[in-house]
């Protein structure tokens, strides 16, 4: 009988292997679906759970009473280096026929139905003897791999997918493989699911430790333990038993004694005393304390995970940061502000307690700017991690730029506040640089951090620097070039306000005449009809029509300023401010008016005649230029100098300008074709065709005269008015160049 049996299984098996070599042998009378129910992840080893293999007549109704169906033998074949935990001898624990699956009935229902015929530590052998309900359901067999000590497999090699051969030779039966597990590394994978910041004492909370197993009964049960060890200065107060979930709902773990290894470090360790099946184990250790000493490190607080369990992977977790009390104090979010701006939105201000109970309850946090930045809107204050609670804030008494606030409940643990949504109004004269807030206060946060930067809205030079003399009038200052930082700084239209720009002059200076304003670059729009002086000719209005999409220059020229005997030697400068620029004088926050300045240029230079001495001028022209240096800086010519009679003619407001003599000085009587130049106590008379000089009515004879020029301009021999005025002319042939000091 045993030798007929084992012919047969060898013929099954050679039939098995001949229906892999020829493609289509099983597809092409298929009438079976094949699966695994489950494909659960295993490691090589003893008493492993594979998923349960399902197979399932395609078609309702072919496998039939006394036709394909009956008479067919099933095999099913483990794969080298797999066995059953003991060699089938029956179908129980190895096969069950379920009696539906889903809305189908089976239609093997009967008790003999499907029979045991043979099996070994590999293979399993079943006929379908009977079809007890034929119909349009179908039949249906599980083959399982879950019986302790019977169907569970033991696997001594391998890696990958754990594929179990399926095998009919009557086509009844779909012949194939199908994968019914999956083999992975053994293995625990460990994460610290939190890390809070504690302090010396005792019963401190860590964070929860979770272990996953790589794949069911990774954990072995042995004589060996989890271990859980803390580094110096730490000792275990509260180790409760782990929460389990998966692990098929065998898996358990239970604790020992809290002990010191052979280093003298404090240890907590579990012993595994039941297998994960089916799921790989999740165990999360819960509830954790520990106690702190003075010797321990500042920093992280790291556990080594180890032990003797085989399953387990040994690892590093951090569980928790030893601190001290303290607050560190950050920003983010921090923008461009031009000086000028009214409401700006500033950036954030974090506080982060190292451990909780660092920011004392009932006590103040203050958030105070810089001289010249105020607070628009005051920042909120928002719990982001913790339990602590900070109230509203408030301005200090008779300040703008300082706001408290009041810690009305002290954190648990250890809590981040982020002061938000706050912003500024920046004085238009504000220096350019970071927006550093200071944070202080009784709750013990203390701190500097940018909260923004301030940036100019405008540059302005000047061209020149000429000098002017104290007590003249209508004196020409250097031209200015107004700089805009970026697209649309200088505003037209503020809060629904007309604005301008203003050029305004020193105590003592006055503006002579109304210069002229060009947009030189980028699209600004100037109401230039409307340019004008104001206050007395101490300021010049520039009204802005049309703010600039592309960032603009503007250019001031023929600046004229009379300066009265008030303004000291040295530089003189002219500040540019306004509406156009300074938001918070249109709002009302610091004046109605504006009284700040943007930018200051020095347009020119103070000079003094001291002790009724003249001061000297030098002035040098080459013959023939269309410019020409007074005490070394250019300017330019009414009319270029020329030579005829051996003489050298300028143009009469150049020779005025290079004796000091002030334009408004300088006469022309159209009616007599005459000039007269004043300067000091002498009037100086000439006239168009006349050799006659006179000079406080006295009379010289030149040896030419006065004319009108190639241009139309009145043209001046120059060594007669320098002689005339107490100054020399020289000439130098070799360059055609003409001084007169």
């Amino acid at each position: 009988m045993i030798k007929i049996r084992n012919k047969r299984i060898a013929l099954l098996l050679v039939l098995a292997m001949l229906a892999t070599m020829f493609v289509g042998f099983g597809t092409a009378s298929a009438a079976s679906t094949n699966s695994a129910l489950t494909v659960p992840s295993i490691t090589v080893g003893n008493a492993r759970t594979l998923g349960t293999l399902r197979v399932t007549e395609s078609v309702g109704g072919s496998w039939v009473a006394g036709a394909a169906g009956v008479g067919t033998e099933i095999m099913i074949t483990l794969p080298a280096g797999t066995q059953f935990a003991a060699a089938p001898a029956a179908l129980a624990g190895y096969v069950t026929v379920p009696a539906t699956v889903g809305s189908d009935t089976n239609t093997l229902t009967g008790a003999g139905d499907v029979v045991f015929v043979s099996g070994t530590l590999r293979t399993l052998v079943v006929r379908i003897a009977a079809i007890t309900t034929p119909g349009n359901d179908k039949g249906m067999i599980n083959f399982l791999f879950n019986g302790v000590g019977t169907s569970q497999v033991n696997i001594t090699s391998g890696s990958g997918d754990v594929k179990v051969n399926v095998f009919d030779s009557t086509g009844a039966v779909t012949s194939g493989d199908v994968v019914v597990a999956t083999i992975v590394g053994a293995g625990t994978s460990s994460a610290a699911l939190s890390a809070p910041a504690l302090s010396e004492g005792a019963n401190r909370a860590v964070g929860t430790i979770r272990m996953i197993e790589n794949s069911a009964g990774a954990l072995v049960v042995a004589n060996t333990s989890i271990s859980l060890i803390l580094p110096d200065g730490c000792t275990w107060n509260t180790a409760p038993v782990p929460t389990i979930t998966g692990g098929g709902g065998t898996l358990t773990i239970t604790g020992n004694a809290i002990d010191t290894d052979a280093t003298g470090h404090s240890r907590k360790t579990y012993n595994v005393t039941a297998l994960s099946t089916l799921k790989a184990g999740v165990i999360d250790f819960t509830g954790l304390t520990i106690d702190v000493s003075s010797t321990a490190k500042a920093g992280d607080v790291i556990v080594q995970v180890g032990g003797n369990n085989a399953g387990v992977s040994a690892t590093s977790l951090t569980i928790a940061k030893n601190a001290s009390y303290g607050v560190v104090v950050t920003s983010s979010d921090t923008p461009s502000i031009y000086a000028g701006r009214f409401d700006a939105t500033v950036g954030k201000v974090t506080l982060e307690e190292n451990i909780f109970a660092s920011l004392v309850g009932t006590r103040t946090i203050s958030l105070e700017l810089p001289t010249g930045i105020a607070w628009g809107t005051i920042p909120t204050a928002n719990t982001l991690t913790g339990d602590v609670v900070v109230g509203a804030g408030a301005l200090v008494a008779g300040t703008t730029n300082k706001v408290t606030y009041t810690v009305t409940a002290q954190s648990t643990s250890a809590s981040k506040v982020e002061f938000r949504s706050g912003t500024v109004n920046v004085a238009v004269d504000q220096t350019p640089g970071d927006i550093t807030v200071n944070v202080a206060g009784t709750a013990t946060a203390t701190g500097s951090v940018s909260i923004g930067k301030v940036i100019a809205p405008i540059t302005a030079t000047a061209a020149t620097k000429p000098n002017v003399v104290i007590g003249l009038q209508s004196e020409a200052a250097g031209d200015i070039t107004i700089t805009e930082a970026a697209a649309g700084v200088i505003l037209a239209n503020p809060r629904n306000t007309a604005a301008d720009l203003q050029l305004v002059g020193a105590a003592g200076v006055t503006f002579s005449a109304t210069p002229t304003v060009t947009v030189t670059s980028g699209d600004l729009v100037i109401d230039t009809a409307n340019v004008k002086r104001f206050a007395s000719n101490a300021r010049v209005s520039i009204p802005i029509k049309t703010g600039s999409t592309t960032a603009s220059t503007i250019t001031i020229s023929g600046i004229k300023l009379t300066v009265d005997r008030t303004v000291p030697e040295g530089d003189i400068k002219l500040a540019i401010r306004g509406m156009a620029l300074d938001m918070n004088t249109v709002a009302g926050v610091q004046s109605t008016v504006p009284v700040l300045n943007a930018a200051a240029v020095a347009a020119a230079n103070c000079v003094t005649e001291a002790n009724n001495q003249t001061i000297v001028y030098t002035s040098t022209f080459v013959v023939g230029a269309s410019t020409y240096k007074l005490n070394g800086v250019d300017q330019t010519c009414f009319a270029p100098s020329y030579i005829k009679d051996s003489r050298t003619y300028m143009a009469i407001r150049d020779i005025g300008a290079a004796l000091g003599i002030d334009q408004s000085n300088i006469i022309w009587d159209g009616t007599k074709n005459s000039v007269t130049l004043m300067k000091g106590d002498k009037v100086v008379q000439m006239t168009i065709g006349s050799k006659t000089l006179l000079i406080n009515g006295a009379a010289i004879t030149m040896d030419v005269a006065p004319e009108v020029g190639p241009t139309d301009r009145t043209m001046l021999p120059a060594a007669f008015v320098a002689m005339a005025f107490g100054s020399a002319a020289s000439y130098d042939a070799a360059t055609q160049t003409v001084t007169i000091k």
